[in-house]
């Protein structure tokens, strides 16, 4: 089986199926007759912006995002995330930490990632919070104000 068909597969099967633990992955492509090891299925995820979160009924489980490059991401949908998932943004010279609700986090970060924002250098997600490091204090403050004015509480 070719590599894209591979993603193709895995990403419906993502889609269809509650899957929490890359070992049910495995079985589910194992009983479809697809031998492959679990570093390769850690890339395949890694690759196809794979992350977990918790659904609706407080479930983990792996969800496909947009791969970036592959869907262009807006500000609006940023703000949206903002809007309805983030608690409290606080600010430490270069280090901005955002409260999310439990098991969003990482959704939130990956988007941060996708809109590729120059100031920030690197992004950690936890499981409700969200640390994004600036180069300087300065551009850590740019970004502060513009995610604060996301936060219509």
């Amino acid at each position: 089986m070719k590599k894209s068909e591979r993603h193709l597969l895995l990403k419906n099967l993502i889609e269809n199926n509650i899957i929490s633990k890359q070992a049910d992955l495995l079985v589910l492509l194992h009983s479809r007759g697809i031998d492959v090891t679990q570093a390769t299925v850690s890339r395949d995820i890694q690759e196809l912006g794979i992350v977990k979160v918790y659904d609706d009924l407080g479930n983990i489980r792996y969800v496909c995002e947009p791969k970036k490059g592959t869907e262009p991401m807006t500000k609006s949908l940023l703000e949206e995330l903002f809007m309805d998932l983030v608690i409290d943004i606080t600010i430490v010279q270069f280090v901005i930490v955002v409260k999310t609700t439990l098991g969003t986090s990482n959704v939130i970060a990956a988007e941060l990632d996708l809109l590729d924002f120059p100031e920030i250098i690197g992004t950690l997600a936890g499981v409700d919070t969200i640390v994004l490091f600036a180069k300087t204090n300065k551009e850590a403050n740019n970004v502060y104000d513009k995610l604060r004015s996301y936060i219509k509480h």
